[in-house]
């Protein structure tokens, strides 16, 4: 897919009531293996592209059913869905088996609404700083669960910006879920891909240049 990169990536927040749709980009549309790999740059495509609803992913409904309802996840299709990928052989969020999902789950995530619950979404930039510390969300961070070495300024929550204005996710998922189930009012995202047709339009929309 033609694409060509711009600038930097441009900062900005969104709220948890921002409908947000899931897009079929792919990293590789934009020669990337993850869109980890996107951090820091702004590229812009000029396709259209087809979406759903944030709130109708599977992610969405498992953190529902969990956090609102007090369902377990091993009941969800989502966690059904990740493990059988996992039994397949691929390894995912340092997950190679069932009890490390679990704990994934049941310590990581879970540490995670803790503390947004607790803090309010917290920017990277804060968690490495430890300007807010929260024992427990420091203790995932910390305790060889594989996320400390992904924690940077620029890993917050990546969307992009589609033809009609929509906001387009990309990754950061189970912190977006909780931000919208606790119904969070301001949450740090990064715009890193935009439609050619909205690149002039992302000052109007409330996002800026990173530094």
């Amino acid at each position: 897919m033609p694409y060509e990169v711009v600038g930097s990536r441009c900062c900005g927040f969104i709220s948890y009531d921002t409908d947000v749709y899931f897009s079929n980009l792919k990293p590789m549309d934009f020669s990337l293996n993850s869109w980890v790999e996107a951090s820091g740059e702004l590229r812009v495509f000029p396709l259209s592209d087809s979406f759903y609803e944030f709130e109708s992913s599977l992610v969405y409904q498992a953190c529902e059913s969990v956090f609102l309802q007090g369902g377990c996840w091993e009941d969800t299709e989502y966690f059904k869905k990740i493990l059988k990928k996992i039994e397949g052989g691929r390894v995912l969020w340092n997950c190679q088996n069932r009890d490390d999902l679990v704990r994934r789950f049941y310590v990581d995530i879970q540490g995670i609404y803790d503390s947004m619950k607790l803090n309010g979404f917290l920017l990277q930039e804060e968690i490495i700083s430890e300007k807010k510390p929260h024992e427990r969300m420091l203790g995932v961070w910390n305790k060889g669960s594989g996320e400390r070495h992904r924690l940077s300024k620029r890993h917050e929550v990546q969307i992009g910006i589609g033809q009609s204005g929509k906001v387009l996710f990309f990754d950061g998922r189970h912190r977006l879920a909780i931000a919208k189930i606790l119904k969070i009012g301001k949450i740090p995202v990064d715009c890193i891909v935009v439609h050619n047709e909205m690149v002039d339009r992302l000052a109007d929309l409330g996002f800026c240049k990173s530094v």
